[in-house]
């Protein structure tokens, strides 16, 4: 009896592998970003959603594998803090506010002596906090991980 992963059978899951290798090379091409409903879609068809499982172990094998063999890590997720899953439009505006909101501030100094300041506090933050978290992911109720 063979194996069968997420309900799949070792050629499915090998197709599904395929699709998603595919989409990646593409984005890397491309030079852009692939989100989660994407992947999964491409990789499933359907089957699973972004959120699955089942799409989180499938980029765990392409990432073990890319490393292993071209010496390629695919990348770091931003996830939520609180859940491990896809980030949420309001983490992202939250997670984004923080460095980019005092962009927007009209005054010559400020905006860059306060972005100054922030990304000393980071820097401190990411060598002495546990989860490594720089000011915007502790806003944003967020976390940098690699994906395996």
């Amino acid at each position: 009896m063979e194996k069968r992963r997420w309900g799949m059978t070792p050629a499915e899951w090998t197709e599904a592998r395929m699709r998603l290798e595919e989409l990646l090379a593409e984005a890397a091409t491309a030079r852009s970003t692939v989100t989660y409903g994407e992947a999964a879609r491409r990789a499933f068809g359907g089957r699973f959603s972004a959120r699955s499982g089942a799409l989180m172990d499938l980029l765990g094998d392409v990432d073990i594998e890319w490393a292993a063999t071209r010496g390629i890590m695919i990348a770091t997720l931003v996830v939520r803090a609180d859940t491990g899953g896809p980030v949420e439009w309001r983490h992202a505006i939250v997670r984004w506010s923080v460095p980019g909101a005092f962009a927007l501030v009209p005054l010559p100094l400020l905006p860059g002596l306060v972005s100054f300041a922030i990304q000393i506090t980071s820097l401190v933050f990411l060598f002495t906090k546990p989860l490594r978290q720089c000011v915007w992911d502790q806003v944003g109720k967020t976390l940098v991980v690699k994906s395996r």
